[in-house]
């Protein structure tokens, strides 16, 4: 499992570039910002697929990149709604933070999204860094678990509308 998780990110950053400019004070780029995971079915009996968007539980990597020069990311977090963050995420990164990101080179976090019952989730990831645009990126993240054969052909729009404190991550 975690060998396909970073043959995604060796993989990425193949396709976009894998810069090395050890200088400081660079930008933070999400590779995507919301993500949407969309509908997914619970695992049931089946066994499970971390890899496929099929059913939970399901594993999503996320891509930052330090942009110019690089950054510190010193942490990350799961923010839910009113603070509360509930057993239906995991967030890991890639290397212990802090850690250091050289400018062109990028970053991966796993969200791993594992909601059995039917419902809908929305948690921001924020990530703490020393980046020039945004030293507190908040990317908001949304996945919703469906009835068994039910259609996952509509999805709703992703919204994460709670306010995030300073340093939340402590």
């Amino acid at each position: 499992m975690k060998a396909k998780y970073f043959a995604l990110c060796a993989a990425s950053c193949l396709c976009f570039g894998c810069g090395s400019s050890d200088e400081e004070g660079g930008d933070i780029l999400p590779a995507v910002s919301p993500v949407n995971l969309g509908k997914l079915w619970p695992q049931g009996a089946n066994d499970a697929e971390p890899g496929s968007n099929e059913r939970v539980p399901y594993e999503f990597a996320l891509l930052v990149e330090a942009e110019n020069a690089a950054i510190n990311i010193e942490k990350a977090c799961l923010i839910g709604n009113q603070g509360v963050i509930n057993s239906n995420w995991i967030l890991e990164s890639e290397d212990p933070l802090p850690s250091k990101v050289n400018g062109g080179e990028q970053y991966a976090f796993r969200l791993t999204y594992e909601r059995e019952n039917p419902g809908r989730d929305a948690i921001a990831l924020v990530i703490e860094s020393d980046a020039g645009n945004f030293p507190q990126l908040v990317v908001p993240v949304c996945a919703e678990t469906v009835a068994d054969g039910q259609d996952k052909s509509i999805v709703t729009p992703c919204e994460f509308n709670e306010e995030v404190p300073a340093n939340p991550c402590d």
